[in-house]
């Protein structure tokens, strides 16, 4: 007579936890030794293939786009259920596989190919399985990967489980299973197109293969199906590649290294010496003919605005020339002194930077798209579009006029308007004032 199910949970429980023997559980359920040894001995045999059993699942590489239900291990009251339960998932997930790597036999009256990019894509390491499959037919052709896997596993008293443990329906995949035994009626396109892409080197695209199809096999197809056939039988275009001599891209990574751009200056507006900091920017202006392009460089001791250049056109030129404009007036730097802009193409361009570097001074650059770090000819840029109406006005002005107009305002800026933090003295004002306190005898131009 067997044993019931309680009894064993009874006996096991108690080995497991110290309490009594063999023998004296043997004595206490009415049993002999060798009984509730072999009692003992199942169950930790059942242990060690649930382990084993485990590690193997672990250990396969299974998409995560083919999710399982576990309910039915969550039902499971014995080690032995579970066992069984994981060694059914186990040759489930080994089918998958199987499917996925191109693996499984395809049937020559279907031409069913639609898995074989996938498997190819995975045994590469290119990409995941679910990103080889797009649009709305990605579901559909994830849940023929499980289908064509239960039917490998050749279990068909356990259907159901299996596709209850890999959440699809029955009902589907026997219809699934109908229609893989019927010969399909794109086969013939199937066909062609794969010789098309044979014939191209898989350079065409669905446009191409479309034209083809129409033009050599007679065969009118839209292009949303010809894509469509081409993506679930693996016959898309290669992608083209570019490819780069050894070294290219080491190469590269060491030129960007060394041309990073640093923000020396990092906020640091306050200053006490003539030409020891400087920053630098262009604004654009609209006017009858295009634009006007204005470039000064400040000094940030009185925000006097030492040198600036004008142009029609924004390019390198016009940033050049302006650093070629403060070297022509001799103005006095500092060793060392800080030129400050933001980093746009005319002043990361090397044309600019060799002559920074020629004439001493430390380029810094503001944090990308980050006006803030430079905000002080930002502030000067506001002030002369305000104060001239430039923001308000509605009828553009000619190039000329304008040029003439920011001239005016420089003038005015640095000689006659007055600042606040300069003790309500325009910029010449402050200085003529610094430099007298010093001993220096200046005079105004």
């Amino acid at each position: 007579m067997g044993l019931s199910k309680e009894t064993r949970h009874a006996i096991l429980s108690e080995y497991r936890h110290g309490v009594e023997g063999y023998r004296r559980l043997a004595i206490k359920f009415g049993l002999t030794r060798d009984q509730v040894r072999g009692i003992v001995l199942r169950d930790k045999k059942g242990m060690l293939d649930k382990q084993k059993a485990v590690t193997e699942l672990i250990e396969l590489d299974v998409p995560d786009c083919i999710g399982f239900n576990d309910q039915e291990l969550l039902e499971c009251k014995t080690d032995a259920e579970r066992v069984e339960y994981l060694e059914l998932k186990v040759r489930l997930m080994h089918a998958i596989i199987n499917v996925l790597q191109g693996n499984r036999p395809v049937r020559p009256d279907t031409q069913e190919t639609v898995l074989e990019p996938i498997g190819q894509a995975k045994a590469s390491g290119q990409a995941k399985a679910s990103d080889q499959v797009k649009g709305g037919s990605k579901k559909k052709a994830l849940k023929r990967v499980v289908f064509d896997a239960i039917e490998d596993c050749h279990l068909k008293s356990n259907i159901r489980r299996l596709c209850v443990m890999a959440g699809v329906s029955r009902a589907g995949f026997y219809r699934h299973l109908k229609a893989s035994k019927l010969p399909s009626k794109d086969a013939p396109a199937i066909t062609a197109i794969a010789e098309i892409q044979e014939m191209s080197e898989s350079s065409y695209g669905i446009d191409r293969v479309k034209a083809d199809l129409s033009r050599y096999y007679d065969i009118k197809f839209g292009r949303n199906k010809v894509g469509r056939l081409m993506r679930e039988n693996g016959l898309n275009a290669k992608c083209r590649r570019r490819k780069h001599p050894d070294g290219y891209y080491r190469q590269r990574a060491e030129a960007k290294a060394a041309s990073v751009k640093e923000n020396v200056l990092n906020r640091d507006f306050c200053v006490d010496n003539v030409g020891q900091k400087l920053v630098t920017d262009i604004t654009y202006i609209k006017v009858t003919e295009g634009w006007l392009y204005l470039s000064p460089i400040i000094d940030l001791l009185d925000g006097l605005i030492v040198t600036y250049e004008v142009s029609r056109t924004l390019d390198v030129a016009l940033a050049v020339q302006t650093l070629k404009s403060l070297h022509t007036l001799c103005y006095p730097c500092d060793k060392d002194a800080i030129l400050h802009s933001d980093r746009g193409f005319t002043y990361t361009h090397s044309n600019y930077m060799e002559a920074v570097k020629d004439m001493g001074l430390v380029q810094s650059f503001s944090g990308k798209g980050d006006c803030w770090d430079n905000a002080y000819a930002e502030n000067f840029f506001s002030h002369l579009k305000s104060e001239l109406g430039i923001t308000r006005q509605k009828v553009c002005i000619s190039y000329d006029e304008m040029k003439q107009k920011v001239e005016n305002y420089i003038d005015y800026y640095c000689t006659r308007r007055i600042q606040k933090r300069l003790g309500y003295r325009s910029p010449i004002q402050y200085r003529h004032d610094l430099l007298n306190d010093l001993g220096f005898n200046f005079v105004s131009q």
